[in-house]
Formats: C-alpha cells, sequence, structure tokens
C-alpha cells in the first residue's frame, strides 16, 4: 500500500510538471537578419570626411589667426580665426560655416575619366564676432586641423542616419543590378590610404543614380576568375555626388583596397504577419493587425529633463505588466525611448538609449523578466509621438513607450 502511494505521487507530481507550459518569446522571423539599430551616420561622418565633387565656387578663405605670433600653422576647436568677408558681405554673428580644404582633381583608376575636386570637411565654424570687411571665426566639432587658406561654405544641417545595420551571413553575393568598384580611399588630402578598414572613408564609382545616402553596400574581391568571390565588408553610402559616393566602412574581414568590388544590397521589408507563431513585431504593431488570441498592455513611462530616473510612482504601472505577463504562455516586451527637442542629435538619442536601458534593467533585476523577451529601440528626437512646440509638448516627448503583447 505504501509503494503504491508513493507511485501515485510521482505521477501526479509528473502530470503536474509537464501539464504547465514554459512561456516563450514569440519567433520574430524577418527576411533580413538585422542588427540593433543605432546611429550608423554620425554628425561627425557627415562633417568630417570627404567627398569628390564637381569644382566649387567660393569666395570665403581663413586669412589669418589670433596665435599666428605663436607660430602655429595648424588649429583645431574653440580657436579663433580670421576670414576675408564681414558685414558689408552679409555676414553676421551666429553664423555656421563649415571648413573645407580643397585637394586636386580625381580620375577614376579604371576608366582614367574625372571623379571631380577632392574636398575635406575639417570643421564647424561660427561667427563669433564681425567687422566691416572682416570677421572672426570660432571652430566647433573639428575632426582635423585647420590651416591659413582653407575656405568656407554656409553650414547646411544634415540629418544623421538612424536604423537595424544588416548583418549579412549569406556566401553568395545578393542579386543587383548595381555594382561597381573603389575608386578612392583618402589618408590626408592629396595622399591616397593603400588599405581601409571599419571606420574608414572610401569612394566607390557609384554616383546618385544609383545610390542614395544609407544604402547599404556590399565589398568583395575577386581573387581569380575560376574562383568565388570573397566577401570583405560591409559599407553605408554617406555622400552620394554626381560620379561616384563616399563609402563609410562599416565592419569589414579583410582589409579594403583601390580595385575591390561592391554590390547595392537591396533591402526587403519585413515579413507580414502570417500567423500567429510568426509576428514582424515592429510591423506588427504599427499597422495594428494583431491576431485576436493576442493581447497586449502599454504603459509610458515619463522622465524629467536631463533625467533617467524613474520616479517610484510607476510601480503600480510595472506591477499590472507583471501580472499580464504571468497569465501568458507567450509574450514579447517592446520598448521604444524617445528625447524631446532640446540638445542635440547625438545628446537626444544617447539619453533616449540611456532611459530604455533603465527600464529594460528594472524589468530584468527588479520583475524577474528574462532579457531575451524584451526587444529595445531608442529614436532620441527622431519620431517623436508629440511636437516640440511647447513644454507641455516636450514634456511628453521625454518618455519610454512599453509594449507587452502575449497570448
Amino acid at each position: 500500500m505504501k509503494k503504491f502511494f508513493v507511485a501515485f505521487l510521482v505521477m501526479v507530481f509528473c502530470l503536474t510538471l509537464f501539464s504547465q507550459d514554459e512561456q516563450k518569446v514569440f519567433n520574430l522571423t524577418k527576411s533580413y537578419s538585422f542588427k540593433a539599430a543605432s546611429t550608423l551616420i554620425s554628425e561627425s561622418d557627415l562633417y568630417c570626411s570627404f567627398f569628390i565633387g564637381k569644382k566649387i565656387s567660393w569666395d570665403v578663405v581663413i586669412i589669418g589667426a589670433e596665435e599666428m605670433f605663436l607660430n602655429r600653422s595648424a588649429y583645431t576647436d574653440e580657436d579663433k580665426l580670421f576670414i576675408n568677408r564681414g558685414s558689408v558681405d552679409g555676414i553676421k554673428e551666429g553664423d555656421m560655416w563649415i571648413v573645407l580644404e580643397q585637394g586636386k582633381r580625381i580620375p577614376n583608376p579604371f576608366s582614367l575619366k574625372s571623379l571631380g575636386i577632392y574636398y575635406l570637411k575639417k570643421s564647424l565654424a561660427e561667427v563669433t564676432c564681425v567687422y566691416e570687411d572682416k570677421a572672426v571665426i570660432t571652430l566647433r566639432k573639428g575632426c582635423d586641423m585647420v590651416h591659413i587658406d582653407d575656405i568656407l561654405l554656409p553650414f547646411k544641417p544634415e540629418d544623421t542616419v538612424f536604423k537595424k545595420k544588416i548583418d549579412y551571413q549569406e556566401c553568395r553575393l545578393p542579386e543587383s543590378p548595381f555594382e561597381g568598384r573603389v575608386v578612392y580611399s583618402d589618408l590626408v588630402v592629396g595622399i591616397e590610404r593603400e588599405i581601409a578598414g571599419s571606420s574608414n572613408f572610401v569612394a566607390v564609382d557609384l554616383g546618385k543614380a544609383l545610390v542614395a545616402k544609407g544604402d547599404f553596400l556590399l565589398f568583395f574581391k575577386i581573387i581569380k576568375k575560376n574562383l568565388p568571390p570573397v566577401i570583405t565588408g560591409l559599407g553605408i553610402v554617406v555622400n552620394p555626388q554626381n560620379t561616384n559616393s563616399t563609402v563609410k566602412i562599416l565592419d569589414s574581414t579583410y582589409t579594403i583596397e583601390i580595385g575591390d568590388r561592391v554590390v547595392l544590397i537591396s533591402e526587403e521589408p519585413e515579413e507580414t504577419l502570417e500567423d500567429v507563431e510568426k509576428i514582424p513585431i515592429v510591423e506588427a504593431l504599427k499597422s495594428g493587425k494583431l491576431p485576436d488570441e493576442i493581447q497586449k498592455v502599454e504603459v509610458s513611462i515619463l522622465f524629467d529633463l536631463d533625467s533617467k530616473s524613474i520616479d517610484p510612482s510607476y510601480e503600480i504601472e510595472f506591477g499590472r505588466i507583471k501580472k499580464f505577463i504571468k497569465s501568458k504562455s507567450e509574450f514579447v516586451v517592446i520598448l521604444k525611448g524617445y528625447a524631446c527637442g532640446i540638445g542635440g542629435l547625438e545628446y537626444n538619442l544617447k539619453i533616449s538609449k540611456e532611459r530604455v536601458d533603465r527600464v529594460r534593467e528594472m524589468l530584468i533585476n527588479e520583475y524577474g523578466i528574462a532579457e531575451n523577451f524584451i526587444e529595445s529601440y531608442f529614436y532620441g528626437e527622431k519620431e517623436s509621438p508629440f511636437d516640440n512646440t511647447s513644454e507641455e509638448q516636450r514634456r511628453k516627448n521625454r518618455l519610454v513607450h512599453i509594449q507587452v503583447i502575449g497570448k
């Protein structure tokens, strides 16, 4: 009788154990494999790289510097220099300019046709004092040393590129009608770089008729005609011109050299919702096409200006999330961080990421949610839910929005 009772208890335990469904994350299927979104083209990439284009007409030039008497010949951030134009030419205090050094005409090494004139972007400059026929500029956000005789052009802000980076894992090249070559790699003005790697810039012979800023290019080498190509790296188009484009190397498994080939990667959209078990999470939430079996909870966590601290009053909302998750066999948590329009683009992107990280840490450490169940995104002031025309609206944009979906 005792043996029978023990066997009965073991059977009940096993049935209870195997009847409990383990919680799991939705299968996020995508046409391409992407890494987490990040700033792939930053402000410094835009304003501290080179381009090869048509000859620029210019009439503003650096003619001197405050510290010339110290025998300095190169200048950087916060140094003050003099330009050859003043108030009679329309120069005003607060005007922003970009400092360039003009190089020589660059030929395509394979066709020998001209690609254009080489220009190196060196620094931003703010007009800080104006005379009638001269003005003082102060260098800002420099990346290359500025010299007397460098030229200035009016500064036109450009958008950074914040997106998911393709994680290309195929052994074959993608099918693409657009293929080109690396035709230039700079070291300094007038001197080419022999080999390039991650975070360096190269020029390829695909112009703006074929590619656009933010497009991905795959680098590859042809070792021998009878051998398969060797994929060597991934790049992103930074500055497309008529005959060529400046490309930032994002990743490189081998060095990139003049003559290496490039092919455009056509980005396919993420798959649409096919069934309950396949949910491209971001697109499904944007479209609202969630199956009836799936429910969701949404919470917005607001932050003070320049703050990453979570107010204790949100404890109730976090408790609601935990209760919802306990009742589901499958779930996923999506965090989206934003910032208001106060501060620069890079700062706002950084603080929105820090706020998302703080919420993520709290969900993991204080509420026991496994980190592989959490998808994180951060946008800074980009795609803010509200406009930034008033403090009331800006306050609403300092948030992390939490979406939990499950069934």
